[in-house]
């Protein structure tokens, strides 16, 4: 069946000498992998840019449905990064999320509305200059499309995160995996956010890295096989 969609480059892994596998997060059909041959010739530079971390791609191919890896017949760009070694907030921003999503998208099928939302978040991030709390920003509203965005409100009785229920409650939980105080009202705040507000978080470098951890702590509890990002302590580094 020949497929035309939008698509997110997640990554590549080394398959040959001139040749890579491209993990690609498709529109019309979720994951995929494709085989690309001869990309990595001197005389095939202009190939390798359309493989770079979440490059914003259009393509065109065969799915076969016995078949793991596929061939692309056909390549361009939807949304060209211009700030690729230009602005490096915005490129060490690309690789924590493209590490990110590596752990989050394990689907199969498609998600319309998980993949838009991706792909609107990338087009946002290319068009904008104040960004240094958009990862934040996107990695929490990420966790709405997955299932298991955060519930309830802070307040004065409700002061306490649970992180394991996900739910703000009055009374400390029986268990060490919870947000109190200041914590839990930033990341409170960071829930309500929107990439328009994101200056609204007015917090410490310190603070915004803690955050971060507190984060990747929910992450680890409600998405399986998620572990800590080896690009989040560059980023803050790059960021601070």
């Amino acid at each position: 069946m020949h497929i035309n969609t939008r698509a997110i480059v997640l990554k590549t892994i080394d398959y040959s000498d001139n040749s890579f596998i491209a993990n690609l997060y498709t529109e019309n059909l979720g994951k995929r992998s494709f085989i690309v041959k001869g990309a990595k010739k001197s005389s095939s530079k202009n190939k390798m840019a359309f493989f770079q971390p979440l490059s914003l791609v259009n393509i065109s191919f065969h799915d076969l449905a016995s078949k793991n890896l596929h061939y692309i017949k056909e390549i361009k760009f939807e949304e060209p990064y211009n700030f690729i070694g230009e602005d490096i907030n915005k490129s060490f921003i690309i690789l924590y999320m493209a590490e990110f999503l590596g752990q989050c998208l394990k689907e199969e099928e498609s998600n319309p509305s998980l993949f838009q939302f991706i792909f609107s978040s990338l087009e946002w991030l290319t068009h904008h200059q104040s960004v240094h709390n958009f990862h934040l920003v996107f990695t929490i509203q990420l966790s709405k499309y997955l299932g298991f965005f955060p519930q309830g409100k802070f307040s004065e009785l409700t002061n306490v995160f649970d992180m394991e229920n996900g739910e703000f409650v009055s009374v400390k939980p029986g268990h060490d995996n919870f947000l109190e105080h200041k914590k839990a009202k930033d990341f409170h705040t960071l829930l309500n956010l929107s990439y328009s507000q994101l200056d609204l978080l007015n917090i410490s470098n310190i603070e915004r890295r803690e955050l971060l951890d507190s984060v990747s702590d929910y992450y680890k509890i409600h998405q399986q096989g998620f572990k800590t990002l080896k690009s989040a302590e560059i980023l803050e580094t790059v960021l601070n």
